[in-house]
């Protein structure tokens, strides 16, 4: 994602179908997340280096979500696949 539109830069780097590394920073803020997807569940994993109040990384096993899909619906991925994937994980972790 173009950091000029929002403030916020997205990177996403996948290593494997199944697995997503995200990295979001500003110019104040930078946090990381991955996700590695399973048959029946997904690991997500959250780091905020700026949040004092928990600074420790967040690990969450969820059962997969009905109609979930990481896969990016371009090739190569876009900045639109990128940013659906950041938006699906938020809604996963502040679900759960």
């Amino acid at each position: 994602m173009d950091p000029g539109a929002t403030g916020l830069a997205v990177k996403v780097s996948r290593p494997a179908p199944e697995v997503a590394i995200i990295e979001t920073s500003s110019s104040v803020h930078w946090e990381c997340f991955w996700i590695a997807e399973g048959d029946h569940t997904l690991v997500v994993g959250a780091f905020d280096r700026g949040d004092k109040s928990s600074p420790e990384p967040r690990v969450q096993v969820i059962n997969k979500p009905y109609g979930w899909d990481m896969q990016p619906a371009s090739d190569p991925p876009s900045a639109g696949d990128d940013e659906d994937l950041l938006v699906q994980v938020w809604q996963l972790l502040s679900s759960n």
